[in-house]
Formats: C-alpha cells, sequence, structure tokens
C-alpha cells in the first residue's frame, strides 16, 4: 500500500483524515505566529514609555480562547470517529480455509467439507475465499524484541552510557521540582482573592481601612500575599513594614519595580497615601516579655 496513493477506501479515509487535520494544524500555527509577529511589532515598547495599562482580567476574550479549541477538538473528534468506522474493515465471513501455522509445518482444514491437508493449499479457480490464520506452537519473536530493553549488560549497561543516564535523571528532577514549585507559588495572579477581613486588618483607623480596602480594589491583592489572602505573583507583603519604610513604599508604588506596574499615573496623591499607611501597619507583633509584664505591673 501506498502511502501517499491509498487504493482501499479505509487506506483513504486514514489519509484524508491526516490531510485535515495537517490543514487544521497549519492553520493553528500561521494564526499564532501572526498574533506574535503582531504583537512584538505593533506593541512593542518604546524607550521612556510609561508601563501600559494593567487589565485584571477579560471575561470576553477568555471565553474566546476557550471556545475556539474546544470546537477545534470537536471538529477533529468527528472526523477521527468518520475515519475509524470508515477504516474498519466489514466482518470477516465463515472461512472456506482455516490456515494453522505449526512449528515446522502448516495444516490446512476446510470446514465445510472437513478434509485436513498438510503444506498444500487446493483453492477453486475464479471464486474468492474468505482464509483464517491462526499459529498454535510457532515461537514469537517479541519476547526477543523486549529482551535488550531489559538486558542491563553490555552496550545497554549504564556504566556504558553514563551521560544518558544522568540526562535522563536531570530530566525527572527538574520536570519535577519545577512541577511542585508551580503547585506551591503559581505563576500568574489570582485574579479572585479572597478580601482582607476587618480582623487581618487589624485597625479602626480610617485610613488603614481605605488603604485595605484600595490594596483589594486596585489589584494590588491579585498579585501580592497578605495573612494567606492573595496571590504569589509578587512578593508577601504580610511583614513588609519591617523591611520597607513609608519612603521606600511610595516610591515603589510610584515608579513600579521588576514586574510591578507603575502605579504613580493612575493612583492619587490620596490614595497612595492611604496605600501607603495600611502596609506600615503590616509588621510583626511581639509579644510581651516577663520584664516587661513586671515593668507594667510595678508602674
Amino acid at each position: 500500500m501506498r502511502v501517499f496513493e491509498p487504493d482501499s477506501p479505509q487506506a483513504h479515509s486514514i489519509y484524508t483524515l491526516g490531510l485535515i487535520a495537517g490543514a487544521v494544524l497549519f492553520a493553528i500555527f500561521l494564526v499564532v505566529t501572526g498574533m506574535v509577529v503582531y504583537a512584538l511589532i505593533h506593541f512593542r515598547w518604546p524607550e521612556g514609555a510609561p508601563d501600559p495599562r494593567q487589565y485584571p482580567g477579560n471575561r470576553k476574550i477568555e471565553i474566546i480562547w476557550t471556545a475556539i479549541p474546544r470546537v477545534i477538538v470537536v471538529f477533529l473528534f468527528a472526523l477521527t470517529a468518520h475515519a475509524m468506522r470508515s477504516a474498519d474493515p466489514p466482518p470477516a465471513p465463515e472461512p472456506d480455509i482455516v490456515v494453522t501455522g505449526h512449528q515446522w509445518w502448516w495444516e490446512m482444514r476446510y470446514p465445510k467439507s472437513g478434509v485436513i491437508v498438510a503444506n498444500e493449499i487446493h483453492i477453486p479457480v475464479g471464486r474468492a475465499l474468505s482464509l483464517q490464520l491462526e499459529s498454535s506452537d510457532v515461537l514469537h519473536p517479541e519476547p526477543f524484541l523486549r529482551h535488550p530493553c531489559l538486558n542491563n549488560r553490555g552496550e545497554r549497561a549504564p556504566s556504558r552510557r553514563p551521560w544518558s543516564i544522568a540526562i535522563v535523571l536531570l530530566s525527572v528532577i527538574m520536570i519535577g521540582s519545577l512541577s511542585i514549585e508551580g503547585h506551591r507559588s503559581p505563576w500568574s495572579p489570582n485574579f479572585e482573592p479572597t478580601p482582607l477581613t476587618a480582623a487581618e486588618i487589624g485597625s479602626t483607623n480610617a485610613m488603614v481601612i481605605s488603604g485595605a480596602k484600595l490594596f483589594q480594589d486596585k489589584t494590588c491583592l491579585n498579585c501580592h500575599l497578605i495573612a494567606g489572602h492573595g496571590g504569589r505573583r509578587g512578593p508577601e507583603l504580610t511583614f513588609v513594614a519591617d523591611k520597607l519604610t513609608a519612603d521606600n513604599l511610595t516610591i515603589r508604588i510610584v515608579n513600579g519595580g521588576v514586574n510591578m506596574p507603575a502605579f504613580g499615573a493612575t493612583l492619587k496623591p490620596a490614595e497612595i497615601e492611604q496605600l501607603v499607611t495600611f502596609l506600615q501597619t503590616r509588621k510583626k507583633t511581639t509579644a510581651p516579655t516577663v520584664t516587661d509584664i513586671g515593668n507594667r505591673g510595678s508602674r
């Protein structure tokens, strides 16, 4: 059977499925490549320009890029199911001759007449026949083909291919480590973080409460973790006031950072002050010592 010029109906259905699937995959490649090239050219960041506007999510785009792959998968699944039905040959009729392969000879049985012959086959001229092939005590080659894969001697021994073993082990360790790290620290922001409660805010000050509300409304909580709430895209800010001063926080909010956008053009000075006031309350609480309690009692 020629691969690119199938003759049978079964082979032709498989060949047609391959052409359609290849065309679909090539079209996907062209679309994705075109989008990447367009984005690189059209949205190239000019030197000195401010950071682009940040979008926490776009429901319409998310629905589109989820629906299109599903439609493609359903379309290819339907074509594959049709090709499988077409490629499946019809059930074989009742055999006219049953050919059984023994270790050193062939047995031919004619079920309708009950005749059994050895090493010879007799068929009528000008008539289609159905043959059924069987094996009895023939030595199969599968164990010999699997044996080299399980053998640890000779050229397949680890001592003869240390670099191959090292590369495989390194790949397994790297993939496993990245998978564990990806589950512990997701790379993408958390677009639906749990809001901070009043107990976690821990203050009745109006500025602090307003800053905590801004911290969530301005999507800061999507990337930063506070008291177990928020995302892990950026550094955790549960005790940020122990590391950064009010001026440091203001500069970072206004100018941005490595992966953090600059909010100086989108936040008002009063909003920045409220955010800094809230973040300045994020400090570790130290329990009073016995000496402190005694001093307070003596007073």
